[in-house]
């Protein structure tokens, strides 16, 4: 994958960097978090697992490269559910996705190919279309849709701003897939120095302290209820604006607009896309 563009234009963005992000911290400042929160108040330690309805079940991806439809569905239901009662929340499909988005050998090519099926289509809910993790046909008559504004991807986003996006609601990482990622049973992960460039989405749904004072993000994989501690897991995270711990240094965010529902609005230069492999 390119990031694209011109030279000028990306030593352009560069340098207004700061001054835009400064803008952004301004525009979330202001933004309701849960329970009517502001980010001066962000806890240590948050987890959407705690609130009924919002984290989806764990499910198990096997040899399939469908990691990318996981997450992101996962995170959609997460956004429309927060604030609804259980009654007005949905579960929505999954395998509408794998079954109408091309991938390639190493699995979704481009994550621009997600944001404008689902921009210029919609996503099913679940009941239309269940979760058989193969491709297959898709077939419906006057389904049930919801429609999505767009799918934002951000990078270099320090781990203290992280956690604020993560308090508003959850979001997709794309994170290089260590070799020791997929044996992790328990404790705080710390991913290896050397890069993978193949790369896997992740649901990063919380974030917290241990007691010896660590920090960590808590995430849901796509690996089945015995990866991690039942299907979730906890990576080490910074705690000091403007470090990057080393896999958010190597990481891009996806997160959804429905309206002005997310936080997202006015990101600028942070949405960029940085050159990476295919995702699986």
């Amino acid at each position: 994958m390119d990031i694209g563009g011109k030279r000028s234009e990306k030593d352009d963005r560069k340098k207004n960097k700061g001054k835009e992000k400064q803008i952004v911290e301004e525009e979330i400042a202001e933004e309701e978090m849960p329970r009517n929160r502001k980010y001066m108040d962000c806890p240590v330690n948050w987890d959407w697992r705690l609130y009924l309805g919002i984290i989806s079940n764990v499910l198990t991806q096997k040899h399939h490269l469908i990691c990318w439809a996981i997450a992101f569905i996962r995170s959609v239901e997460a956004l429309f559910n927060i604030g609804k009662r259980l009654e007005d929340q949905k579960s929505f499909s999954i395998q509408h996705l794998i079954n109408n988005i091309e991938i390639g050998s190493l699995g979704l090519k481009e994550s621009t190919d997600l944001g404008k099926f689902v921009a210029e289509k919609g996503i099913l809910e679940e009941a239309e279309c269940s979760y058989t993790r193969a491709k297959d046909t898709c077939v419906h008559e006057n389904p049930k849709m919801e429609r999505i504004d767009r799918l934002v991807v951000i990078k270099e986003v320090d781990d203290v701003d992280l956690a604020r996006l993560v308090w508003k609601h959850p979001v997709v990482g794309v994170v290089p897939l260590w070799s020791d990622f997929e044996s992790y049973k328990s404790g705080i992960y710390r991913p290896q120095k050397e890069i993978n460039l193949q790369l896997h989405a992740i649901l990063i749904l919380g974030f917290g302290v241990d007691e010896h004072g660590n920090y960590y993000w808590i995430i849901q994989n796509s690996g089945g209820r015995n990866w991690g501690e039942g299907g979730f897991g906890r990576l080490y995270r910074e705690s000091r604006r403007g470090k990057l711990s080393t896999w958010s240094q190597n990481m891009e965010l996806w997160c959804t607009l429905f309206g002005t529902t997310s936080l997202l609005q006015g990101l600028g230069t942070w949405c960029q896309r940085p050159d990476t492999t295919s995702i699986v």
